[in-house]
């Protein structure tokens, strides 16, 4: 095993794994489920390790199973590669004003030169003695109705905020349906095994029992088996109900699989 509890690692993107992966969905022997592609190339912790059976569980995914082939590299290697960007940088303005390279590790430090003031680009001069290069902060609207001008933007329309829900109400109601429609599923199951109640997941349950469940891609609309991510919500006790259900509702399925 490459890594330790504690490390954070890049997964390979899906690319990457699309040429490693077996014909039988397996990537260094280890099960490579639909669901798993949501996290290629992203950056994880591990929390677990298996050394008997050569695999990993990640906090930000327990519910499936990772190993060295999945997995890229550490974070720090990536971060080292970000600072040696951040550094050629920094030399390349140094470079411009006349200025020797100084080694930095977190930050890097431009003096200003002896006869030499610093001005914005307003003509303003900066009180300064050095200037700390850094990093700007990605700013992302924080308010509903900033993102319903975007929304507007996108669509053509010139749509107020409040009509902006419009966008969304066709797949909303779709999914509605099916979450209706999934209950009325789950009660049959409930009275079919005597439960006295609708089934539902049990998420504590220990053994991690198969269940069937349907599930979106980015792509492709799946029929899978297995443990699922908690966040599917058109999961079945059996198969048979799980085909039925999305047999019956494929076509509400296909309006708002972006939302399963």
């Amino acid at each position: 095993m490459k890594y330790k509890i504690g490390n954070t690692v890049c997964i390979k993107s899906i690319s990457d794994i699309g040429r490693i992966i077996d014909s039988k969905g397996c990537v260094g022997g280890l099960p490579f489920k639909v669901a798993m592609n949501n996290y290629c190339s992203s950056r994880m912790t591990i929390d677990q390790i298996d050394d008997i059976n050569g695999y990993y569980r990640m906090k930000e995914d327990p519910w499936h199973f990772y190993n060295d082939e999945m997995i890229e590299r550490l974070v720090e290697d990536l971060l080292d590669n970000e600072m040696q960007e951040h550094q050629r940088i920094c030399d390349e303005i140094m470079a411009i004003q006349g200025i020797e390279p100084i080694e930095a590790e977190m930050e890097q430090i431009i003096h200003c030169p002896d006869g030499y003031i610093f001005k914005d680009e307003n003509g303003n001069v900066i009180n300064a003695q050095k200037i700390v290069l850094e990093k700007k902060k990605k700013e992302y609207p924080k308010t509903y109705e900033e993102c319903a001008e975007i929304i507007a933007e996108l669509t053509g329309s010139d749509c107020n905020p409040k009509g902006c829900m419009g966008y969304m109400s066709v797949q909303l109601s779709a999914l509605q349906k099916l979450l209706i429609c999934r209950d009325a599923y789950w009660k049959i199951a409930g009275e079919e095994m005597g439960l006295g109640k609708p089934w539902e997941p049990d998420w504590d349950d220990d053994e991690w029992p198969d269940m069937y469940y349907i599930s979106f891609d980015g792509k492709y609309i799946n029929k899978e088996k297995g443990y699922p991510c908690c966040n599917m919500i058109l999961i079945f006790p059996t198969e048979e109900m799980r085909d039925a259900f999305k047999e019956n509702f494929d076509p509400d399925i296909e309006i708002c699989k972006k939302l399963l």
